[in-house]
């Protein structure tokens, strides 16, 4: 199936201009001018930007914390309407499972059945083990080469320290393995938090002033410093 969009602008990195675009399949066949007779439709574009398909890749769809849910890939649709072709979207693994079953599962129940547009995924580290640390050299094998580790959220089953992260770095360099992780100080927004519940301060703007910028500086430090031991790229989501 061929798909020959005429009289469009067409817009890349470093140019805008009219032409016309030959999709053959689902490659960009041919750019150029007066390409008629090519392709079994046709769309004229005149009046319209023709764009290349956006990626997001920091997605949250289905993320549950405590009693609230987000939506999920059903909902997809909408990024295809704004010209978001493709989404990357963080799924986490169960405590107790490995990163493969909860990615295959996830995938199978909640986003292969319901997606609308293109989709990878990051693997989230829920349960920091030993296996989990044997199990990163193998991530690119079906098709997740990124894992994201949460500095932050003391007491939460997703809380990584300094070993953890340490350990998925040192891992992260014998697969290609990109290490992300979520960069704030636990310990002392758990005090600044506690502090405010017991001064009754409980208005929403008590939530970055619970957190305030230090605690990333600090903890985005310490992960450079981490990294650079390890030997490993890396990268700071947020």
């Amino acid at each position: 199936m061929s798909l020959l969009i005429k009289n469009g602008t067409v817009v890349t990195a470093v140019d805008e201009y009219e032409a016309d675009l030959l999709v053959d399949g689902e490659r960009i066949a041919a750019i150029g001018k007066n390409l008629d007779g090519r392709a079994d439709q046709v769309v004229d574009a005149s009046g319209l930007l023709v764009l290349p398909g956006g990626v997001d890749q920091h997605t949250h769809f289905n993320f549950t914390f405590k009693t609230a849910t987000v939506r999920g890939f059903e909902h997809s649709n909408a990024a295809l309407a704004g010209g978001t072709t493709t989404i990357v979207d963080f799924a986490n693994q169960e405590v107790g499972k490995s990163l493969r079953e909860s990615i295959d599962r996830y995938n199978g129940e909640k986003a292969a059945p319901k997606a609308m547009c293109d989709y990878g995924f990051h693997g989230v580290v829920f349960d920091p083990n030993e296996a989990l640390f044997k199990e990163i050299r193998t991530l690119p094998d079906f098709g997740v080469p990124t894992l994201k580790l949460f500095m932050a959220y003391k007491g939460m089953p997703y809380h990584c320290d300094d070993d953890s992260i340490f350990k998925a770095l040192q891992a992260s360099t014998e697969s290609g393995v990109t290490i992300m992780v979520h960069a704030e100080n636990a310990d002392v927004i758990d005090v600044l938090q506690k502090q405010c519940l017991a001064e009754g301060k409980v208005d929403p703007i008590y939530h970055a002033e619970s957190r305030p910028p230090i605690v990333e500086t600090e903890a985005t430090q310490r992960a450079i410093c981490l990294a650079e031991a390890a030997g490993a790229p890396w990268f700071v989501v947020h």
